[in-house]
């Protein structure tokens, strides 16, 4: 089961926001995910 960050980053994966780049940096630096935005971009 997905934690609230992981749909998080899904949702700004899925999104069409040209800032979404920008926002997973963000999540990703402050819950120490990059690792996980990897794997999930390659999704």
């Amino acid at each position: 089961m997905l934690g609230s960050q992981d749909q998080t980053v899904i949702c700004v994966l899925k999104s069409a926001d040209p800032q979404a780049p920008e926002k997973i940096t963000k999540i990703a630096h402050k819950s120490n995910i990059k690792k996980r935005y990897k794997e999930l971009r390659n999704t």
